[in-house]
Parts: structure tokens; sequence; C-alpha cells
């Protein structure tokens, strides 16, 4: 067959696609070709050619202004004029009926050109329906491609601009793939991978092409090396690309209701020693919200469950197991499979009774089982479980039985579930554990703090979720919903930072002084707004709720908390060296110092009613790039508290352009520490500067209040009261 490749992307270096997400086609037929694929073997373009092709006269073809469309000829194709040798289709309608497009299929067989294509998994989103049943996989199957109903995902390092020297289309078809590989085995680590499309074809193709997967996956961890462990790790890359390959290969088998086991999970998320008894359950919910739903389930590892459900107003999700972090991208050691969490949507049941034949799901990993809701109306949806074991679950109501009760149900994970946030963790942490009713509470009112201080709850009702990972795919604990953080979190017995969630004593900061300071943080990442945020603050106004919880929750005063004052060596370092702004943006610890002095100098009331301010701002007036969030911080913070504060943030050394409209206001600079001892010079020149400018307005500094300096080097506070 002739290589396409040459002819259709001569005289092209690089398709871009800045904003989009394409879809992924899969090529297997002998006369398809893929033409531009990018480095992890997901095809963006392909060809098919027909022995009865017939080759275009280009001169006489770009006589012509435009190239029909099959839509326009859907009804009458035989009235396509003769001369008409290009035709092209976007897809539509929808509800093409087979017999039109089969006229088309006879007329591209017999010579004719065809164009088409569409982004997949946005076609189905669109028109409701699945990426399967796209008009155009009729033409598709009978030229041998596919779409493999997976993203070209955003994390693909060559995604905003493919090029061309880089194309890997020549590994595309798995026998091609295979082939390359048995002839150079040197390539394997590179290419192996590329094999990942067959997981997500049409069932047909999938068991048709699966072999291939396997022999990969033999391939690449000859020495079956790839089954992660917490204490047997997997290192090398080809092994890291097997596991890859094997836990898709489980999770998609699984969900075809097949009986699959995975190896190595004793140690995360774990397994019985003996099955308890599997029982059946039926539960009703509600929701108004897009919302996980803890059923109070588990599913045993290698089980079968069966579920049927009602009709609903619009698809919910089945899921199993919390742990959603997927580790494809990780260059650390694998500890567990690189994906857990089994995902199902539950389709309508057009009926609005409960379906007839229920559907199977096994997961190789076990877990929880949650029902997600969607982003609807008020929606109901009963739910009828088969084989499921029951495990632990805290809610307000279930108190006066978790002593007795719920902590000792069998299965291997539980949640601990409060009115604004919920904890999944280990059963066996909880089983010891007494009623959580005023930890649950505490972890409620520093929720409620972040809600209160933001002045909305950005989850619209959702509520935050927390669930304990032997290996998070980002740092330590990182957020989102759910927050995922070390498993270690869920130790009863860990005592020093960042210690037991289920710690009341520790998130209070009665044990360490610091509180529970990364988890504050991490919900405090789920308040955020681009508004007031920027590159050089992502880690920095997570913070400030941190801040403000720590004193309204825990009773530490912003520029009294530990973990502020650790950062007053290096923020005294920083501002004698000149206080240059970029490394202020690459050092969190010392940012925060600002946003602590504003709150120690006026208030959290302040805080309250800026953030208010740039919420009612239309969509039209909110700032788009970094020096104008700078400025607009300034500005609806000097505006709530009526002083100049562009001194404050130049002390610090925020680059000050165009704020003159500020000078109505009297300059102000914290009296503390920072002005006093770290930077006494610089904050006295910066006073002058502006009160020589200033419109009349007398400059001025925080009223008489009592002050903890720092000294560096010598490791003690002393008290010292400014008078003015």
């Amino acid at each position: 067959m002739k290589d396409w490749k040459r002819e259709i992307l001569d005289g092209v270096d690089m398709v871009s696609f800045p904003g989009c997400v394409p879809g992924v086609i899969f090529v297997y037929g002998e006369n398809s070709q893929a033409i531009l694929a990018n480095k992890r073997g997901h095809v963006l373009c392909a060809a098919a050619i027909q022995r009865k092709y017939q080759k275009l006269d280009n001169e006489k073809h770009r006589q012509g202004n435009e190239i029909p469309c099959f839509s326009d000829y859907l009804n009458n194709f035989d009235e396509l004029p003769p001369e008409c040798r290009i035709i092209t289709w976007n897809g539509l309608p929808v509800r093409t009926e087979d017999n039109s497009v089969l006229k088309l299929l006879d007329w591209v067989e017999r010579g004719g050109g065809l164009i088409c294509g569409v982004c997949p998994w946005g076609f189905a989103e669109v028109y409701k329906i699945d990426v399967e049943s796209i008009p155009l996989n009729i033409i598709f199957r009978a030229i041998g491609i596919a779409y493999a109903g997976k993203l070209m995902y955003k994390n693909d390092s060559d995604l905003a601009e493919l090029l061309v020297k880089d194309n890997m289309a020549d590994y595309a078809k798995p026998s091609d793939l295979v082939s390359a590989i048995n002839n150079h085995p040197e390539k394997i680590n590179r290419l192996g991978g590329l094999i990942h499309n067959v997981v997500h074809l049409p069932e047909e193709l999938y068991i048709k092409h699966k072999p291939h997967v396997v022999e990969m996956i033999q391939k690449l961890s000859p020495d079956n090396d790839h089954i992660p462990t917490r204490s047997k790790p997997v290192e090398s890359h080809g092994a890291k690309k097997a596991a890859m390959l094997m836990c898709d290969i489980m999770i998609r088998d699984g969900l075809e209701g097949n009986v699959v086991l995975a190896e190595g999970i004793h140690e995360f998320p774990g397994t019985f020693e003996n099955t308890p008894e599997v029982q059946s359950i039926e539960l009703e919910f509600s929701s108004q919200t897009h919302k996980f739903h803890s059923t109070g389930c588990y599913l045993p590892a290698g089980t079968i469950m069966e579920l049927s459900w009602s009709k609903t107003k619009k698809p919910w999700n089945i899921i199993i197991g919390l742990h959603g972090d997927e580790l494809y991208n990780t260059d650390s050691k694998l500890r567990r499979w690189p994906k857990i969490r089994i995902k199902k949507e539950l389709k309508t049941n057009e009926l609005g009774n409960f379906s007839s034949t229920p559907l199977n799901i096994c997961s190789p990993f076990g877990g929880l089982i949650y029902l997600q809701s969607p982003k609807s109306t008020k929606d109901k949806l009963q739910l009828k479980l088969h084989n499921v074991v029951p495990a632990p679950i805290f809610t307000y109501k279930t108190a006066d039985t978790w002593e007795t009760v719920e902590r000792y149900k069998p299965g291997l994970w539980c949640d601990i579930i409060g009115d604004k946030i919920a904890l999944t963790l280990p059963s066996a942490s909880v089983r010891q554990l007494s009623d959580p009713t005023m930890t649950m509470k505490v972890w409620d009112s520093v929720v409620s703090a972040h809600i209160d201080l933001l002045g909305k709850d950005p989850s619209n009702g959702r509520g935050q979720w927390v669930v304990t990972d032997e290996q998070p795919s980002i740092g330590y604990m990182h957020s989102g919903y759910p927050i995922v953080t070390h498993l270690d979190m869920a130790d009863p017995n860990k005592i020093y930072e960042d210690c037991f969630l289920l710690s009341r004593d520790h998130i209070l900061n009665v044990n360490n002084r610091k509180g529970s300071w990364g988890m504050f943080h991490e919900l405090g990442h789920n308040f955020q707004d681009s508004m007031w945020t920027w590159g050089g603050t992502k880690e920095v106004t997570c913070n400030i709720f941190t801040l403000h919880a720590m004193d309204v929750v825990c009773n530490v005063k912003p520029w009294d908390h530990l973990w502020v004052r650790e950062k007053f060596e290096n923020a005294s370092n920083y501002l004698r060296e000149g206080a240059k702004y970029d490394k202020w943006c690459s050092n969190a610890g010392i940012a925060l110092l600002v946003y602590a002095q504003l709150a120690r100098d006026f208030g959290w009331g302040t805080y309250k009613s800026v953030f208010r301010t740039y919420d009612k701002l239309p969509k039209d007036k909110r700032p788009s790039n970094q020096q104008e969030k700078e400025n607009m911080w300034i500005q609806t913070f000097s505006n709530v508290v009526k002083r100049n504060l562009s001194l404050v943030f130049e002390f610090w050394g925020w680059p000050i352009r165009g704020l003159d409209d500020l000078k109505r206001f009297p300059p102000y600079l914290p009296d503390d520490v920072t002005t006093r001892e770290f930077a006494k010079d610089r904050a006295t020149t910066i006073l002058k500067k502006y009160e020589n400018n200033s419109s009349g307005a007398c400059p001025t500094q925080k009223p008489a209040h009592t002050d903890n300096a720092y000294c560096p080097g010598k490791g003690v506070l002393i008290r010292l009261i400014n008078v003015m």
C-alpha cells in the first residue's frame, strides 16, 4: 500500500490545536493508514484508499469554490453532480438512516473521495449518544478505522503543537507496532505504550486486538515485575508501562462484568483474609448538585456486583473506590496500581422502571461503592445492589450506634461524614475510634469558616471530601474533589505535623502549635478565585483561608502562628537583599506575610468585604492578566480600608504601576518587626516618597498595639509596646 503521509503532509511542519482537545482515531484496516500521530501514538488524522480510487485532476478541481456536503444530499444522493469527486461530511444529522450512509459508502467504493470527521467525545456529549453511535462509524467500519473514545489529554507534552518530525503514525496499527518491536527490541520502552489505544476500542475490536496488548505486556515486563506494591514498588520504565496496560485491561474487563482480580492489592487498597457474607441492599438517593453519595457498601475485589436502578432525569454514575488519582504520568516508583477507581454511567431507563437486565460490574481492586449525581435540578434515584458487604459509615444520624455496630462492619474502607466535609480512610483506622462527632464538628467549622470568609460556597452545597491514598498523584497531598492526602494521615498513632485526620486535639492546635496546616491549606485551594490569584500566589492566597480558620477555629492569630513566625528569618534576608518581586513570587512563605499583616491590621471583616466586592464584578470588569490582577487587589483592598496600601506592597517588592487614584487616601505602612527591624531604611524611604506624593493626606501606620518582635539569630520572642 502506498504511503500517503508524505503527500498529505507535504509542506506541513506542525499542526496546532490551541484550546482544543481532539479525539483519537484507531487504525486497523488493510487499506487504512494513520497519517499523523503524537508521541503517545494518538492518531489525529487517518486515511484509507479503495482499489477503484480515481486520481483527481487538480487544476480542474480548483475551479470550484465549494466541496459539497453529504448532509445536503442525505435524501437525494442520486442528485449529486456527476462531476463531483470529493464530498465532505460533518457527521450530521445524528439520526442518519443507515440506507443513506450505505449509498455514500457505495459511492466511495466506486472511487469517490470523502473528507469527514468530528471530535468524537464532544460530538457524543453534545448529542447525547455513545461514541460508537456516531453515524460516521458505518463508513469507518468498512475502511478499517474507529474512534477510540479517548481524548488527546491535555497533559500530552505535544498537545499544543504536534510536530510532523515527531510523527508516530508508522506505529499506530497494533500489527505494525508489534512487528517494529520484534525487529528492533531496543525500542520496546519507547514504543510499547502506544498499544494503549486498543483498550478504548468498541467491544468487537477490543476482543480482536487484546492479544496484542497481552503480548506487549510480556515484552515490557519479561520478568513479571509489573505488579506494584508498597513493599516492592515498580521501578523500571518498561515495567511501569506494563502495569498501566495491565491495569486498563483489568478495568475494561471488569466493567464488562467479567471476574477480574488484581495481584498485589493485599497492601493497598486491601483484601479480606476470609471474604464476609455478601448481601443485597436497596437504597434511595436525592440530590440537587453534582456530588458523591456514599452507599455504606463495599465491593470485595474480584466479586461481580449486580445492580439495577430507577429512571432519572439525567444519568448518574456508579463508582467503586474513591481513589481517583491516576499515576500514568508519574516519574516515581509505582507503589500501587496506576488506576483503581471504577466508574460506569447508569443510563436512564426509558421505561421508568428498574432495568429488567441488571448491570454486572467487577472491580479488580475492590472498594467502597458510591453514586455520583449529575449536574441537574433536584433528582432522585432508587438503587438495588447485590453481592456487596456492609462497611463502616459515620454520620451524625448514626452516631448512637457507631461504637456498638458501625465501626465493626466488615468493609475494608469507611466514610466519616459531617455536614460540610467527609473523610475516607481504611476501616482499620477506626475500629477502636470512639464517637467522632466532636471531631467532625471541628472539621465542619473549618469548612464553614472558609465559606464565611469567601462569602459563598464554591462547591454549590456539594461539600468537601478527603480521601487517604497510598500514592497521591501530586506531592504529599493535593486539593480537588476529593482532596487526596497520603495514607499516613489515616494512622491513629501519627502525632506530628498533619497527623491523624480524626485527632481533634491536633486539628485544634493543641499538640504542635501548627494544627493541621496542610489540610487547611488544601481546603483553601478549593476556595481560591483566579481574579485574585495569579502565578506567584497559587500557593499563597489559599493560606488566607488557612490563617482565618486557624484564628476563628483554633484561636491562633495570623501574625502569631508558628508557621508564619518560621518565615521571619527568610523574610528579613529577602527585604535586606532588595525585595525582588520574582523572588517574592517564588517563595510562598515570604509572600504570605503581607496577607497576614493585612489580616492583623484591618481584621477579617475587611477580607470579607474585599472578596464580596470581587464576587459582584460583572464578567467584563474582571482582571484578565497578572498586572490587572495585582492592581485590582491593591485598589480593592485600599478602597475598603480607605488607606493607600501601595506602600505595603511596594515595601514587599510588588511593581506599583497606574495606581495614582489611591493618592486620595492616607498612605499606610505597617508598624511591626518587618518595618522596624528587617528593613527600617526601606520603610522610611517609602514613607517619605508617598508623603511627598500624596494629595495632602498624612501617612499612617498601624495604631498602637502589642507586637511580638522577632529577634533573628537568637531564637526568642520579645514583647515591645508601640505607642505613636
